[in-house]
């Protein structure tokens, strides 16, 4: 009967694996669809280093805070003119369907620059002013891994086999 792996043991193996999945996927290997078969051995060997938790401001997103801006400010407006807005605004027809049919990277590019550096440094205060007020939340300390996963050699080991006909 095997043992359980550690939590030591099952982090290094897991971010291993991930190393060497990530190695072969940049070397172009892949994987078809189809249902796999397999039975292998493997020894690692390696070690396993954790930094301190640390507390950080969440990421600033801007666009979590335009909706409800937007919003709000459109709610002082009379019903007649906030179906209105929101039509120009916000219809596949409108200015938003126009942005996505042509991309926003030209949209943006075809604005006056002085108009997208204002904009820029509004976003910039926006991101001060959160940072300011959010209250740091835990960020578990960083995990570096280092060793080698092996696949062991032997006439009873299974390599990957794409077993026809099984979904």
């Amino acid at each position: 009967m095997s043992k359980s792996l550690t939590i030591v043991e099952a982090t290094g193996l897991a971010k291993l694996a991930e190393k060497e999945l990530k190695r072969l996927k940049e070397d172009g290997a892949n994987l078809d669809p189809g249902s796999y078969k397999f039975d292998f051995t493997v020894t690692v060997d390696g070690g396993l280093g954790r930094g301190d938790d640390t507390k950080v401001t969440p990421s600033f997103s801007l666009d979590k805070f335009l909706k409800p801006m937007l919003l709000r400010y459109i709610s002082k407006l009379s019903k007649k003119e906030q179906t209105e807005w929101m039509q120009n605004l916000m219809s596949s027809k409108g200015a938003l369907g126009a942005v996505i049919e042509l991309g926003a990277d030209k949209v943006l590019r075809s604005v006056d620059p002085g108009l997208t550096s204002l904009w820029d440094k509004a976003e910039a205060e926006a991101k001060t002013k959160f940072q300011s007020v959010t209250p740091k939340t835990d960020r578990t300390g960083n995990t570096t891994v280092f060793g080698v996963l092996e696949k062991q050699s032997a006439t009873s080991v299974v390599s990957a086999k794409k077993k026809p006909g099984l979904k």
